[in-house]
């Protein structure tokens, strides 16, 4: 005679494992828009323009910035966490809220660095200081907005230059 408990944790674990592996595979621009739209949480999302700025992948990982907003529309950033599942193949992981850092700058820290997207076309210079004093100049030229940059360590401070070198608010 079998228990029914143990058919039920049978059957139970079975229907566990059939979900595994049942990820959404993202392969195009349009389905990595769409995933965007259900995961970002703002009023409008399904109507709102949606635009993939940036997609950075080291190793099995992917970091996309999404950009919400249009030219009559506050802009607003949205780094998303991507599984890389093989070329072009990408499964969601988690969307993430980018920490401002002046009118339309941005800032993630992920995989032990800091993700910089600048689309301020004001802003032509991002300084970091390191971990050991030694400052990094990253210099932006025109027509590269949006900007992204990767910096692979935990910077002691940032800063956000203007052409002047006065710092950007």
């Amino acid at each position: 005679m079998i228990n029914k408990k143990l058919i039920v944790l049978v059957l139970s674990c079975i229907m566990a494992f059939s979900l595994v592996g049942c990820s959404e595979m993202l392969t195009t621009t349009e389905d990595l828009i769409t995933k965007a739209r259900e995961e970002i949480m703002v009023a409008d999302a399904e109507t709102m323009e949606v635009q993939l700025a940036v997609k950075y992948v080291e190793d099995d990982k992917a970091l996309m910035w999404f950009i919400t907003g249009n030219e009559y529309q506050m802009h607003r950033y949205f780094p998303m966490v991507f599984d890389v599942m093989g070329a072009e193949e990408y499964v969601f992981v988690q969307c993430h809220k980018a920490m401002e850092r002046g009118e339309d700058i941005a800032v993630f820290q992920w995989h032990g660095g800091y993700s910089f997207l600048v689309n301020n076309p004001k802003c032509k210079t991002i300084q970091i200081t390191g971990d050991m004093g030694s400052i990094t100049q990253v210099k932006i030229l025109e027509g590269e907005y949006p900007f992204y940059y990767y910096y692979e360590q935990l910077p002691q401070e940032y800063i956000f230059l203007d052409a002047e070198g006065n710092q950007i608010q």
